[in-house]
């Protein structure tokens, strides 16, 4: 994970920028496979970079200060699978879009994903401004 928190922002914007351009290649030339592993590849790196910040941070936080950290690695592995999952899934949503109730099917694990996801961000945007103020940040300044 050390691997996320030495790139520069440049280099970990390159990275996202070249997997945008292989996704929507894939999506012209219509390989699926292709698009499949820039998703895996886009959702690792991002996850992988969310992890190594929230961990790295909170074992830098103040003494005075606890955030559960167990809490964020489940909303970590919550997101991690529901993109494998959708991943493998999202075809069959799509073509299968057209009948009713479809989409009632994965709603609840969109909302679930989405309260995750917000949840991952919360923790290291709060940990981050906790750690650079060197104290709890009470006014949340971190969200602004």
């Amino acid at each position: 994970m050390q691997f996320f928190l030495r790139l520069k922002h440049w280099q970990f914007f390159g990275l996202f920028f070249i997997l945008q351009i292989v996704s929507m290649t894939a999506i012209i030339i219509e390989q699926t496979t292709i698009l499949f592993i820039a998703f895996l590849l886009f959702g690792g790196i991002l996850f992988g970079w969310l992890y190594a910040l929230g961990v790295n941070l909170n074992k830098k936080l103040p003494d005075k200060v606890k955030m559960n950290l167990t809490k964020f690695k489940w909303c970590m592995v919550i997101s991690i699978i529901y993109m494998i999952v959708y991943g493998m899934f999202a075809p069959f949503f799509w073509l299968n879009s057209d009948k009713p109730g479809t989409f009632a099917y994965i709603l609840p694990f969109h909302f679930l994903f989405m309260f995750c996801m917000l949840y991952c961000l919360y923790f290291v945007a709060k940990s981050l401004k906790t750690v650079e103020l060197k104290q709890p940040d009470t006014q949340g300044s971190y969200i602004k």
